[in-house]
């Protein structure tokens, strides 16, 4: 019995000893872990506007601003669009920056992407006049591209964010794509016909 007695004591702290270590590791790696996997947006784009979806006054929907535009060839300036998107509301602190990149698709298929490095933040939010759980993000002017053929024209917007210092890191930002939005594009051309 007098044998054992050193053994037993070394092998209880031999244990202690491994649970310290595991209990250390599991507070460095649990922070890291959770960084890891965090794939929660500051806020989430909902559906458009469409047949199925109508806009109300109670009830707005994501939509093109303005649902015409009309592209003069002759004309140096490219018209503009906005984008008006219905988001779930915000969740308050959460700062993610990233960047956003539009894409048009005309009645040809996809023609232009604008793969702009610009900064993914809206020029204003607006309250949803009825749902409180919802939140209005009004977009910064896009420029409609010259090489567009004229009708429905599809725009859709993605976004690329990090929202902690590990996604940064590891290049892993939060990618969130949509809802396509439509709009009319009016094509006039340099003799001042409409095509």
């Amino acid at each position: 019995m007098g044998l054992d007695s050193p053994f037993r004591n070394w092998s209880r702290g031999s244990l202690l000893l491994k649970i310290y270590a595991i209990a250390a590791a599991s507070i460095i790696t649990a922070p890291i872990y959770l960084l890891y996997i965090d794939r929660t947006p500051p806020f989430e784009r909902l559906e458009a506007c469409s047949e199925d979806n109508p806009e109300t006054a109670e009830d707005p929907c994501s939509k093109v601003i303005p649902s015409i535009v009309v592209l003069d060839k002759a004309s140096k300036t490219r018209p503009t669009i906005r984008v008006r998107y219905v988001t779930s509301r915000p969740i308050p602190g959460r700062r993610c920056p990233g960047t956003v990149h539009q894409e048009f698709f005309d009645s040809l298929g996809f023609r232009d992407q604008q793969r702009e490095e610009r900064p993914a933040v809206p020029a204003s939010w607006e309250d949803h006049p009825t749902d409180p759980s919802k939140a209005i993000f009004v977009g910064n002017p896009v420029p409609v591209p010259r090489n567009l053929e004229p009708g429905r024209i599809r725009f859709q917007s993605t976004t690329f964010r990090y929202c902690n210092f590990l996604q940064e890191l590891m290049h892993r930002p939060i990618v969130r794509s949509g809802p396509v939005l439509e709009f009319f594009l009016i094509v006039i051309d340099e003799a001042g016909v409409q095509q």
